[in-house]
């Protein structure tokens, strides 16, 4: 794997992790 590969990788995890945590949020405040 190319340091390019490794940093899409990390940023596409970043990215995902991100994402459901923002869903997790909106979940949170639609239920309160």
């Amino acid at each position: 794997m190319t340091e390019a590969e490794a940093t899409h990788a990390f940023l596409w995890q970043n990215g995902i992790l991100t994402n459901l945590n923002q869903l997790i949020d909106c979940r949170k405040g639609y239920y309160e």
